[in-house]
């Protein structure tokens, strides 16, 4: 399938190696591939391979290593799966997942909707009945109840704008990204709003963490929701610290709170949009987060107990992979 997919003949392909079918600019790729294929004895890595016809696919190398009797490293078995239908079913699973997301939160979002319309409807009928009054009414009176309504109509703002964020969340702009200054530069932003809670922030970046694969903007955004509910979890102050670093070759960031702590039957739903346990909020923050770390063909995970702090964790895709 592979030798049909990239345009040459077998007799063609037996005489061509792995690194003349791949492209030039992936050559350090497939150069520690292969050592960890000898290390290992097993290995996959994702690279660009060059059809008969000059065009570069996208390409997964699944290489197992082929030994003698003794151990002895011969060379290596490699398959190789054409990546451009499987990019396009996880898109499309992408947008499965988004559709049935905004179709319960419809439901959701008109009942969020309905209450300050109601509020909004009473204060303008007490508000005509103070303006018709022959005494011209009460100002205070009628000044407390236009607050009343702008009041909820900012409620009712809020709840669109969160609703629109995260239904018509655009395709990640994927780059590589230096976690150090990165996160820093989040950090900077948010610093003197946690020092005015008593919350002291930390940003710790391993030696050797590799660049992220990401879209700047989406994940500043998904950073600065998970420092917001790290605060509502402390309110009487505490630590947040940002750890960055690598694991199983991705990029890991974890943001790690002493807080309250989320009971474990409850870290199952908090993904779950609109879900919350808190009397304000909409319920969008954590389910904006995994959108985005989804569309970012990463995840993020969370792990904690009740009364001793949450940890976080976004998996990110290496930009040096």
């Amino acid at each position: 399938a592979a030798r049909e997919a990239l345009g040459y003949d077998q007799e063609e392909m037996h005489q061509l190696t792995i690194r003349h079918l791949i492209a030039e600019s992936h050559h350090p790729r497939i150069g520690m591939h292969l050592d960890r294929v000898i290390r290992d004895g097993r290995d996959r890595v994702e690279a660009h391979i060059v059809s008969r016809s000059g065009e570069e696919k996208q390409v997964e190398l699944v290489s197992t290593a082929v030994r003698d009797f003794a151990g002895k490293y011969l060379g290596a078995r490699i398959f190789i799966h054409d990546m451009a239908s499987r990019r396009k079913l996880e898109q499309e699973m992408l947008r499965l997942d988004r559709l049935v997301a905004v179709g319960s939160m419809a439901a959701k979002v008109a009942h969020e909707i309905r209450n300050p319309l109601s509020s909004i409807s009473l204060n303008v009928d007490l508000l005509l009945d103070e303006i018709r009054r022959p005494s011209r009414g009460n100002s205070d009176e009628a000044e407390s109840l236009v607050h009343s309504i702008l009041s909820e109509i900012d409620r009712l703002t809020n709840i669109i704008e969160e609703y629109l964020s995260f239904g018509r969340l655009p395709s990640p702009a994927l780059e590589a990204v230096d976690p150090e200054p990165f996160l820093h530069s989040v950090a900077d932003f948010v610093r003197p709003d946690l020092q005015a809670h008593q919350i002291d922030l930390s940003i710790e970046v391993l030696p050797g963490t590799p660049r992220l694969l990401a879209d700047r903007n989406q994940v500043r955004q998904s950073i600065l929701n998970l420092f917001r509910n790290a605060q509502e979890a402390m309110p009487s102050g505490g630590s947040l610290k940002v750890v960055a670093g690598t694991r199983d070759g991705e990029v890991v960031i974890e943001v790690r709170d002493s807080g309250i702590g989320i009971p474990k039957e409850e870290i199952r739903k908090i993904f779950d949009p609109f879900y919350t346990t808190k009397d304000y909020g909409s319920g969008l923050g954590l389910a904006f987060v995994q959108q985005v770390m989804r569309e970012h063909r990463g995840r993020v995970t969370c792990r904690s107990d009740a009364g001793s702090g949450a940890v976080f964790a976004l998996h990110f895709p290496s930009a040096e992979e």
